[in-house]
């Protein structure tokens, strides 16, 4: 159990968040990972905020897998994968910022870049989790083999825990609920990185 968690929801009672797998195009099973995580930060604000409820159009009481799906159909033309993916983490930002402000919802964005030192990254995921507030992660290439799951792939934080190896995270990733070592993580050994995103309401309404 993680030292810290946000309130993450389980789809269809059953599945720790959503997954690519289930969509119904080839297109969106292939590269619908940055889709899922936006899907699953809009999801959470709206949950915990009655003035976000614009965010999902399901009902957020009771939510089904067929939900989640039709609602990764609304998402994908604003959080999609690019020619190369969706390998920008300011970028995501902006497109999830499309997709509320379509749906009339005011919101912000924040993100820190992979090239930032691992202590800001510590810091980043625990001002989020600790504000009730999951967080995207994109991770590019790795070096480390064990990571292989995780590689060219948007996942979504919900926790995380201090332990003697450092900062061990609790991640929703293909409607499962793993762990990572963010030191690890975050070390990828190349030059091109991903990041952390969060969405948040705007800071004048609280």
């Amino acid at each position: 159990m993680a030292d810290r968690e946000v309130d993450f929801p389980l789809i269809g009672d059953r599945y720790y968040g959503g997954s690519q797998d289930w969509y119904r195009t080839w297109m969106m099973r292939l590269g619908g990972c940055s889709t899922t995580t936006a899907c699953e930060l809009c999801l959470c604000l709206a949950r915990s905020r009655s003035d976000m409820r614009l965010l999902y159009p399901g009902d957020l009481d009771r939510i089904s897998r067929e939900d989640f799906c039709r609602f990764a159909d609304l998402m994908y033309p604003y959080v999609h994968p690019e020619l190369n993916g969706l390998t920008d983490v300011d970028r995501y930002a902006m497109m999830l910022k499309s997709y509320a402000a379509s749906v009339g919802a005011r919101v912000e964005t924040e993100t820190l870049r992979g090239e930032r030192p691992l202590a800001e990254a510590e810091k980043f995921i625990r001002t989020a989790v600790d504000s009730g507030r999951p967080v995207s992660f994109l991770l590019l290439r790795h070096r480390n083999p064990a990571l292989d799951d995780f590689e060219w792939h948007w996942f979504t934080v919900t926790g995380y825990a201090d332990t003697q190896d450092g900062l061990q995270l609790s991640a929703a990733n293909y409607g499962r609920r793993c762990r990572l070592n963010l030191a690890l993580a975050w070390d990828t050994g190349y030059a091109q990185k991903g990041g952390l995103a969060v969405l948040r309401a705007p800071q004048s309404a609280g």
